[in-house]
């Protein structure tokens, strides 16, 4: 069963209501908040939902203007969850402490198998540490990061410990500032993982013959 409750300035209040309900809730499996902006007060009510909660599998907080402090709360309560498998977080102003906190939340949580985080404020310090988590995380499939602020060192980092991940197979970093130095890398990567099936790299900074060269090593995996 799906809860939708988009656009309803539902405030910290109303999460916390909602939250409290759903502590028992043996129904909800799809809860989507798109567009409730709800603060710290409501992530902290959603994360105490999350410790108890165990039916739900997706939870949608897509534009909700979630920062470092409220992503933390919120995928700290996942590291022992057992039944989310899909967490959006499109849109926000998640940075690199967030990042950070979701990193070492990936190191533990063996149920999460999508993760959006596009059009968020993510640098490579950030994802170095998101990256790190992936090292012991054999669970996740999809991890979205399109649109942060991600250049060639934070790209780099993560193709060097995917190129040892057996689960992830759509890895999405569209319109971020990554370019050629990072091909070595990627090349070694794609050669080694047989798992990952599709990376997306549309409008970032590679040149012309890195393009080129990347579309005629891997046509049918790389979408650039």
């Amino acid at each position: 069963t799906t809860l939708c409750l988009k656009d309803r300035s539902a405030g910290h209040r109303g999460i916390e209501d909602l939250s409290e309900i759903l502590k028992a809730n043996k129904t909800i499996t799809s809860l989507d908040l798109t567009n409730n902006v709800f603060g710290d007060l409501g992530a902290a009510a959603l994360a105490k939902m999350l410790d108890v909660n165990t039916t739900l599998t997706k939870l949608t907080l897509w534009s909700n203007q979630i920062n470092d402090v409220s992503a933390s709360l919120i995928v700290e309560s996942l590291k022992f969850n057992i039944g989310l498998k899909v967490l959006t977080l499109w849109q926000n102003s998640v940075g690199d402490e967030g990042a950070k906190s979701i990193g070492e939340m990936l190191k533990v949580n063996k149920t999460l198998t999508s993760l959006t985080l596009s059009r968020n404020n993510i640098t490579d310090q950030g994802l170095c540490h998101l990256a790190n988590g992936l090292k012991d995380n054999n669970t996740l499939e999809t991890l979205k990061l399109g649109r942060n602020k991600i250049g060639d060192i934070g790209a780099m980092k993560l193709f060097l410990i995917v190129s040892e991940n057996s689960s992830l197979f759509l890895l999405k970093f569209e319109k971020n500032e990554i370019g050629d130095s990072t091909i070595a890398e990627m090349t070694k990567m794609l050669s080694v993982n047989t798992t990952l099936k599709t990376l997306s790299l549309k409008h970032n900074q590679f040149s012309n013959k890195g393009e080129k060269d990347l579309r005629s090593q891997f046509k049918d995996r790389i979408k650039i």
